[in-house]
């Protein structure tokens, strides 16, 4: 758009985020750096505005954690979204009924949110089907 402003730079250094205007930013939207670049970038935007809202983009799951301990108010794992889409999709293929693909999308969200904060705490993660090794011994979707 004509006459907006424009920042270009590298949000790990200050002086960009005091450009862009993070001191009186009402939130702060993180998506694309690698996930350490990410944690730097919460870190000193909160150091610069306690108040700011923040919205983290992660790829993994793993990720999670560590920008939630930076600061993130909110982590978005590409791989949660992708494994909510998917249940939706093939709950609906299967003829699931809009209030059960609501459960099924509930059930993945809860899983999700238990993989992230368990990865986040450093603990290794076992689900039912699980075998002795960790490994996933069965694959079943969600009932619908």
């Amino acid at each position: 758009m004509k006459g907006t402003p424009v920042i270009y730079g590298d949000a790990t250094h200050p002086d960009v985020l005091e450009a862009a205007g993070i001191r009186t930013a009402v939130a702060l939207i993180v998506s694309g750096p690698s996930s350490d670049q990410a944690a730097e970038i919460i870190r000193i935007s909160r150091h610069m505005n306690q108040n700011v809202r923040v919205l983290a983009r992660s790829y993994y799951l793993r990720e999670t954690g560590m920008m939630r301990n930076a600061g993130a108010d909110e982590v978005f794992a590409g791989e949660g979204e992708v494994a909510l889409a998917m249940t939706e999709y093939i709950l609906t293929f299967l003829g699931a009924t809009p209030e059960q693909i609501d459960r099924g999308r509930q059930r993945v969200r809860e899983e999700v949110f238990r993989i992230s904060e368990t990865e986040a705490q450093g603990t290794r993660i076992t689900s039912p089907g699980d075998g002795e090794n960790g490994r996933r011994s069965s694959h079943n979707l969600p009932r619908a």
